[in-house]
């Protein structure tokens, strides 16, 4: 898996993993996927519905730009890696 910088929690289903804002390339779209299990979800909030998505990593995952996360409106929930357990 890449090595993402933009972790935005701890995944609540393995507990072993961070929650990434990731990129879907070939589809133009922005997902949260644990590093770990790979869970994914559509959005922040449905992570604390325990609302996960099915989705198919067949497709080209990148992180994306600083500037694509502000436009989601995701760029608030980035935390550092000192902060976590």
């Amino acid at each position: 898996m890449m090595n993402n910088k933009f972790h935005i929690g701890w995944c609540p289903f393995c507990n072993q993993g961070w929650i990434d804002i990731v990129k879907d390339s070939s589809q133009n779209r922005m997902l949260l996927l644990c590093d770990e299990c790979f869970t994914t979800w559509d959005n922040p909030t449905d992570i604390q519905l325990n609302n996960p998505m099915k989705y198919e990593l067949l497709n080209k995952l990148e992180t994306p730009s600083l500037n694509e996360i502000q436009e989601m409106g995701w760029d608030k929930l980035i935390i550092s890696i000192d902060k976590m357990p």
